[in-house]
């Protein structure tokens, strides 16, 4: 690193609570950040429960530092709630302290959270994928044009996002610039969604037969955290259980949309379940076998 970093990252390491220190180099590109040259995580060997944040100018140079106590890493690790942000940082900042190489030990610890964190991910975008794609069918078929293609654009969005997302790679600022490379066919539907010459209308509509053939393809795999917890139990489960289940009441998804999509493709069975009085019964999902 250039001198200025290093006299800085010095006089950090000077306390003794200090146990490693992280630096992001060109933070913009992943954060939308106006003015900050270098991002730092400084992890305190302490038992403190915030996260403390401040804005320094260290030799013209204008620096974000975060400063996390081991307690709060191990803790979020131990309970897989590692915020996005941090784990963002922990994978692709350049370590330049690390006293007993704790950061690089913990790192390890944390790449086995990163498999459930691609589901939780995936879910997601899929999630918001399907709803916008069906969005758009519904508003084409009223003729609300504008809103179809705002609903198309965020649809192909989504779909841009669980890209990246299935990837495993960072989201940053460049989105689009990263689905070229990644999946140039997703760039190009977009590219021409907003550039063809064609009527907006027949736009729209050479946009959502794509779509909709990706968003069948993608719905098995995009919804393997629904399924393993399905899995769990072999008998019916309720949507309001699932909603409060740990690993899925955080989850921002459109839960019953993708229950019964699930369904209607053979990867859910639906169950009607008699309740105690033995006149109502409840739709229960019961799990097919893989």
């Amino acid at each position: 690193m250039a001198a200025n970093l290093d006299a800085f990252t010095q006089k950090v390491i000077q306390e003794e609570q200090i146990q490693s220190v992280l630096v992001l180099q060109q933070p913009n590109r992943f954060y939308p950040l106006d003015g900050i040259d270098l991002l730092y995580l400084i992890i305190v060997n302490s038992a403190a429960t915030q996260v403390d944040v401040s804005q320094l100018v260290f030799e013209e140079k204008n620096l974000l530092v975060y400063r996390i106590s081991q307690w709060q890493l191990e803790t979020c690790a131990i309970q897989g709630e590692i915020d996005e942000r941090l784990r963002q940082m922990l994978v692709y900042a350049e370590t330049v302290w690390d006293k007993n190489q704790y950061i690089s030990k913990f790192s390890e610890r944390l790449q086995k959270h990163v498999a459930k964190r691609k589901k939780y991910q995936v879910c997601v975008e899929y999630s918001g994928f399907l709803r916008h794609y069906n969005e758009a069918k519904e508003l084409l078929h009223r003729h609300l044009t504008l809103d179809a293609y705002q609903a198309v654009i965020i649809a192909l969005q989504k779909w841009a996002r669980l890209v990246i997302c299935e990837s495993c790679e960072m989201h940053d600022l460049s989105l689009w610039a990263r689905v070229k490379q990644l999946d140039p066919s997703v760039y190009k539907l977009y590219e021409e969604l907003i550039t063809s010459q064609e009527p907006l209308e027949k736009r729209i509509e050479l946009m959502l037969l794509p779509i909709e053939v990706n968003v069948m393809s993608k719905l098995k795999s995009s919804t393997q955290l629904l399924v393993d917890v399905m899995q769990t139990e072999n008998r019916p489960w309720f949507l309001q259980e699932l909603k409060r289940h740990p690993d899925l009441e955080k989850v921002e998804i459109d839960l019953q949309m993708l229950l019964d999509k699930m369904v209607k493709r053979g990867l859910l069975y639906e169950v009607a379940v008699l309740q105690e009085a033995g006149q109502v019964a409840e739709k229960g999902y019961l799990a097919t076998a893989t």
